[in-house]
C-alpha cells in the first residue's frame, strides 16, 4: 500500500503546476494534433510516421487499418483492413513502403500507400513469434524487429526475405528483455530498444556491443517506471515516454538526463504516451494512445 500511495503523490507532483526547481526542463511548444473524426476516429492508435509527401501514416490497431492525415490532422484515407490483425509497430522504408509488426497475424508485412501487400513475412518455424515494432537499420534493407513474448530482437533481410541475427533472451541481465515493446535506431547505427518490465532502456552499437542502459527504477526525473516509447534525434538525443506517469523524458548521447518535457514552468503532461516518432523537420510525434490522438511538439536544440 505505501508503494502505491508513493507513486500516486509523485505522478500528482508530476502533473500539478507547480515543479520542484531540481527537475531539469526541457521546453516545447505544440505543433498540431492528428486527431481524425468520423469514420477515420481513432481507437487506441499505436504508431505514426511521417511520410514524404508531408501526410502522417496511423496505425488503428484496435481497427486494423493504417489511416492517412494530412498535416493539420484532417483525416484522407484508410487501407489494411482485409490485411491487418492487431498490428502495433509501423515505420517507412527509403521508398515510403509502410512496414507493419502484424501481431494478431504473428508476421511482418509490407504494404504500399494505396494499400497492395507487397511483402508477406512469417517465421513459420517459430509459430509464437509476436512482432510489436520495427525499425530500419542504417544500411536501409535490413528490418529489426522486436518480438515481444520472445523477449528478443530478430533481423529481416528485406531484400532476400530471411531471417537472421536474433538479439536476446528472457531475463534481467546484459542481452536480456522482459516484454520488450518499442525500438529506435540513430543515425548512427544505435540501436535503442524499451525493455518495458525491466523498466529500461537498452542502447547497442552497430555490432551489438554494449554500450549502456539507462535502468534507474523510479518516478523521479531521470528514472524509469514504465517506458514504453523511444526516439533519437539527429543530434543523438534520446527521447524515452512513460505510460503511467504521462511524461517524456530527454536523455543525452550518453544517457544522461537533459530534462523533461515542459510548459514553461510546469511539466508537460500527455494522456498514456507511448510509442514517439520524430517528423522528417525534427517534430516530435506522441502516440497518445487512450487519448485516441497524435500530438506534435516543437522541442527545444
Amino acid at each position: 500500500m505505501r508503494r502505491g500511495l508513493w507513486i500516486i503523490a509523485a505522478v500528482f507532483a508530476l502533473t500539478v503546476g507547480e515543479v520542484c526547481a531540481a527537475v531539469p526542463l526541457v521546453g516545447c511548444e505544440p505543433a498540431g494534433v492528428l486527431e481524425p473524426s468520423g469514420d477515420l476516429a481513432l481507437v487506441m492508435p499505436s504508431a505514426a510516421m511521417e511520410m514524404a509527401d508531408g501526410r502522417w501514416a496511423i496505425l488503428d490497431g484496435v481497427s486494423d487499418r493504417i489511416v492517412f492525415t494530412d498535416a493539420e490532422g484532417h483525416g484522407l484515407s484508410s487501407i489494411g483492413e482485409s490485411v491487418l490483425s492487431s498490428p502495433l509497430g509501423l515505420t517507412l522504408d527509403d521508398e515510403d513502403l509502410l512496414w507493419v509488426a502484424d501481431s494478431g497475424n504473428r508476421r511482418v508485412v509490407a504494404l504500399t500507400p494505396e494499400g497492395d501487400l507487397v511483402g508477406d513475412y512469417p517465421r513459420p518455424d517459430d509459430p509464437a513469434f509476436d512482432p510489436v515494432d520495427l525499425a530500419f537499420d542504417r544500411d536501409g534493407s535490413t528490418l529489426l524487429v522486436v518480438d515481444n513474448d520472445g523477449h528478443r530482437v530478430v533481423s529481416l533481410d528485406t531484400e532476400t526475405g530471411q531471417w537472421g541475427e536474433v538479439w536476446g533472451e528472457y531475463g534481467e541481465g546484459f542481452d536480456q528483455f522482459n516484454h520488450p515493446f518499442s525500438i529506435d535506431v540513430s543515425a548512427t547505427g544505435r540501436r535503442a530498444v524499451v525493455d518495458v518490465l525491466n523498466s529500461r532502456l537498452m542502447i547497442r552499437d552497430p555490432s551489438f556491443d554494449f554500450t549502456f542502459e539507462i535502468r534507474d527504477w523510479g518516478v523521479d526525473a531521470g528514472q524509469l517506471y514504465r517506458p514504453k516509447g523511444v526516439a533519437i534525434d539527429s543530434g543523438g538525443r534520446i527521447f524515452v515516454s512513460d505510460s503511467v506517469l504521462g511524461v517524456v523524458q530527454v536523455f543525452d548521447a550518453g544517457g544522461l538526463l537533459v530534462g523533461v518535457l515542459a510548459d514553461g514552468d510546469e511539466v508537460r503532461h500527455l494522456r498514456t504516451p507511448t510509442r514517439l516518432s520524430l517528423g522528417r523537420q525534427g517534430r516530435l510525434a506522441v502516440v497518445e494512445m487512450r487519448a485516441n490522438r497524435i500530438s506534435l511538439w516543437d522541442v527545444e536544440p
